[in-house]
């Protein structure tokens, strides 16, 4: 049997693997319910910001939405009703200097497991936390969440497992839309601008 190939979350285009047995076939489209959309957004900002809490002796941090939540162009998996959000946390304080991608992944970890109770779980990927799956409406959604790090300088970092070493890393991070302080960083130039 085939291994799946991806499937890239735009509407109107759907993956189809093929097998002398079945079809198998993966669709999205826009998600375009107002109310649920802004349900699932609020929902997800309040786990952040228990985590938030949380980790305020550790980190002051700012959240953005990000990808197509960000343009409330969020798509669904037709299959499954799945919507999937994703952030960004922006540390923008380190009140105990915590260096260690590791230290610092384990602390965010944990605050979001707590955050969230027993309506869920979080897991680990390579470079984000995935918090969820929850109900709504006869859909379900979660949301993934990047821990990035700036330098002062424009640098900014991403915390990542390399898999090649079994650790926790930063990894420079080419892109930060705006953070509601007017800088915005130009992947292509490498520019900051206010």
């Amino acid at each position: 049997m085939l291994d799946p190939l991806p499937c890239f979350p735009f509407m109107g285009v759907s993956g189809r693997i093929l097998d002398e047995r079945k079809e198998f076939a993966m669709s999205y489209a826009f998600f375009n319910k107002r109310y649920q959309r802004s349900e699932m957004i609020k929902f997800c900002e309040t786990i952040i910001q228990k985590a938030r809490e949380e980790l305020k002796d550790y980190f002051s941090f700012s959240h953005r939405i990000i990808g197509s939540g960000k343009t409330n162009l969020m798509t669904i998996n037709g299959n499954d009703k799945h919507v999937d959000l994703d952030y960004n946390l922006l540390i923008e304080r380190n009140k105990k200097g915590i260096t260690d991608a590791k230290e610092m992944h384990t602390l965010f970890f944990n605050a979001l497991r707590k955050a969230i109770g027993n309506r869920s779980s979080v897991h680990e990927s390579t470079s984000v936390f995935t918090v969820g799956i929850f109900p709504l409406d006869g859909y379900q959604f979660s949301f993934d969440v990047a821990i990035i790090e700036g330098n002062g300088n424009g640098i900014y970092q991403k915390i990542i497992f390399d898999k090649q070493n079994n650790r926790f890393i930063w990894n420079k991070y080419p892109i930060i839309p705006s953070f509601g302080n007017g800088t915005t960083i130009s992947k292509r130039q490498g520019n900051i601008t206010n």
